[in-house]
């Protein structure tokens, strides 16, 4: 089904399981196993986000990244999905991180605040990286940083404001 051209018009009968198979052509490669490939997809009820990410302030310190949503608990669940951050690194733009925010970030107390803390992993990985965007002594970031979420359906926004340091 091509559901791209009917203004997210939501199937009926579901919810519905359907087997998708893909047979290549006579005498090319069939991807990853030669041959026919199926795959069974569960269609459930649509869900229309109209809003990209609404997320007031993002601030990161050396070893965690925090941000503020103003909404209720069901509103960040659809509204902000992925953290995204990156910066001007050799004067190249570059991706640094890119965290799903289910799982890793915590409320902060009985604020609007949510701090996701860095994995010893991701501070091997990207320590070089992120002391160039979050310079040591400094309170300010490097010009150039980004911070950027992701929705469930992948719209994306930067946030109101960008700023150093826990909150």
């Amino acid at each position: 089904w091509d559901k791209r051209d009917d203004d997210l018009m939501p199937f009926s009968v579901l919810p519905r399981s359907v087997n998708l198979t893909f047979t290549p052509p006579p005498g090319e490669p069939g991807g990853i196993v030669a041959g026919p490939q199926s795959v069974t997809v569960r269609f459930l009820e649509n869900h229309l986000v109209q809003t990209p990410p609404r997320v007031a302030e993002a601030r990161l310190d050396a070893a965690a990244i925090f941000f503020r949503f103003e909404g209720n608990d069901c509103e960040l669940d659809e509204n902000v999905w992925r953290v995204h951050l990156g910066g001007i690194l050799n004067g190249l733009a570059t991706p640094i991180l890119s965290i799903e925010r289910p799982g890793r970030f915590q409320r902060m107390g009985d604020t609007t605040w949510y701090q996701c803390d860095l994995t010893a992993g991701e501070l091997r990985e990207f320590g070089n990286q992120l002391q160039q965007v979050c310079p040591p002594g400094s309170s300010t970031l490097a010009a150039g940083t980004a911070i950027w979420f992701d929705d469930i359906i992948g719209h994306v926004a930067p946030p109101d404001l960008v700023g150093r340091g826990v909150p």
